[in-house]
């Protein structure tokens, strides 16, 4: 806890392994993480980020480069500010409070949906591409930049009314 680290590679034998993680700080290195379940509280990464994981959680902190979450059962995102290029893939994505992110985002999820926030942080330029079976996001879905080069992509089998209506 309450660390920093050039480069950190967790490979967990078990999936059942639970590993909390609390003010870890990557600047500029390599965050590795394969297997179990994790949580990220305060975390703040930059450089390369890999989780391959169960179960993810993400409670706060500020992410940027490239970062890519492989998560096989569902992630939580409850305050995270992301920057860089940020890619997840998992069956359900669901967001809690706050969700900010600047630059790319591809997310893949079977279903989407939460009472946060999910949004663009300070206005800024972004690129996002959502793909879902499920859109149900009952927080605010705020993109407002105005940049000539920004892109908004949702592709969703089922939207539920809640949802459009934010997005409308």
């Amino acid at each position: 806890a309450d660390a920093t680290f050039p480069f950190f590679d967790v490979v967990v034998e078990s999936s059942y392994t639970q590993c909390t993680w609390k003010g870890i700080t990557v600047s500029g290195g390599i965050l590795k993480v394969v297997g179990g379940k994790h949580t990220f509280n305060s975390c703040a990464c930059g450089g390369q980020v890999s989780v391959k994981a169960g179960y993810c959680t993400i409670n706060g902190g500020d992410w940027s480069g490239l970062m890519n979450f492989d998560i096989e059962s569902y992630m939580i995102v409850n305050g995270m500010t992301s920057c860089g290029v940020l890619c997840i893939q998992t069956p359900g994505l669901e967001i809690q409070s706050n969700f900010e992110i600047k630059d790319t985002a591809k997310i893949q999820a079977d279903k989407f949906y939460g009472a946060g926030n999910f949004g663009s942080y300070a206005d800024s330029e972004v690129h996002l591409d959502i793909q879902t079976n499920c859109f149900y996001l009952e927080g605010n879905f705020s993109f407002p930049s105005q940049y000539e080069d920004s892109s908004i992509k949702i592709t969703a089998a089922k939207m539920e009314r809640t949802a459009t209506t934010r997005l409308l």
